[in-house]
């Protein structure tokens, strides 16, 4: 007898909104099946492997803000 997992338990989708005045939001969503976590990007050393992000640098843009996080349960 074996056990396999589920390769994709999270699924992520990607949206930029224009806030004008030469300023974007990037959002994030990710949809995660029923038995799955997520972890915060703000878990302390040590603790389970925290969510990161990480993002090429593209001439003309800079990130002006961190990253925030919403819970959002459907």
């Amino acid at each position: 007898m074996s056990f396999g997992q589920v390769e994709t338990p999270v699924k992520w989708s990607f949206e930029s909104r224009d806030l004008g005045n030469d300023e974007a939001e990037l959002v994030f969503k990710a949809t995660i099946d029923e038995g799955w976590h997520l972890y915060s990007q703000d878990i302390p050393d040590g603790g389970p492997v925290r969510t990161s992000f990480f993002f090429d640098k593209i001439e003309g843009f800079e990130f002006v803000e961190d990253n925030v996080e919403i819970e959002e349960v459907e």
